[in-house]
């Protein structure tokens, strides 16, 4: 549960980040920019379907579910959570793994652990890859 609020947290900030260019500084603040997700064409408020209110600023979590947000500079997050249980990382064996953001399937303990992420620059408008015969060509 805690990894799910952890990922649409990602998912939230990506989405501003998409939108402005920059990573946005509160949480509250990714959750009421327009951005996307899937592509510019597409745009959405960024908290569109989600309940991530919760979130802390900062990078202590206190207690077991509690996540933290911070915007470390123009184009990297930090996100903290408190987590109940060790992941050893081998727990998903044979599962869909999303590899956008690398980090958050490591291993980790048991306790308060962040993660350091990097935002992914995403085409624009100008640049989007758009489908032709099956195969994917830049817009120019």
């Amino acid at each position: 549960m805690t990894d799910n609020r952890v990922w649409n947290v990602l998912n939230i900030t990506q989405c501003a980040f998409n939108g402005t260019g920059i990573a946005p500084d509160t949480i509250e603040n990714a959750s009421t920019t327009e951005g996307w997700r899937t592509g510019p064409d597409e745009k959405v408020l960024c908290a569109y379907g989600s309940r991530e209110r919760l979130v802390q600023a900062g990078t202590t979590p206190r207690r077991p579910g509690d996540i933290t947000y911070q915007a470390l500079g123009p184009a990297k997050v930090r996100v903290c959570a408190f987590y109940r249980r060790p992941d050893h990382a081998h727990e998903c064996a044979g599962c869909y793994k999303d590899h956008t953001y690398d980090s958050f399937f490591a291993a980790r303990p048991a306790g308060a652990h962040c993660y350091d992420i990097d935002m992914i620059p995403q085409p624009t408008l100008d640049n989007y890859p758009e489908r032709v015969d099956d195969q994917f060509s830049i817009m120019h």
